[in-house]
């Protein structure tokens, strides 16, 4: 049995790759035009990690802080762009090129150009 997912996708592979090479460094008032947040109550670590749908296609994305003293991944600013068609753990992410890849995997975080432009 496939798990459910929890918003519809409205769009094709090559929408999800397009906005993926369009993320920003950090989101900002004009990625806020396409995209809108999506606020989790009473999450302690918000400000360290915000959810976001696109507003056309709902595609869901989560944007991570990079913490000052953390190592990797935790140190730089990245995303992570949901898989809507996942069945899992194991491809529950894209990559930068759109292809599903493991949670917890370094493929699964993006690290945005420091233009926006992929």
């Amino acid at each position: 049995m496939s798990k459910k997912k929890s918003y519809e996708f409205f769009g094709t592979i090559g929408d999800i790759i397009e906005l993926i090479k369009s993320l920003p460094p950090a989101p900002t008032q004009i990625f806020l035009q396409e995209w809108y947040e999506f606020v989790v109550e009473k999450n302690p670590v918000y400000y360290l990690h915000r959810e976001f749908y696109h507003k056309i296609t709902k595609l869901r994305a989560r944007f991570d802080l990079g913490q000052e003293g953390k190592h990797g991944f935790e140190a730089k600013d990245h995303w992570h762009i949901y898989n809507p068609f996942t069945k899992g753990k194991i491809d529950l992410y894209f990559d930068e090129d759109g292809n599903p890849v493991k949670d917890g995997s370094d493929e699964s975080h993006i690290i945005p150009k420091k233009n926006g432009d992929g």
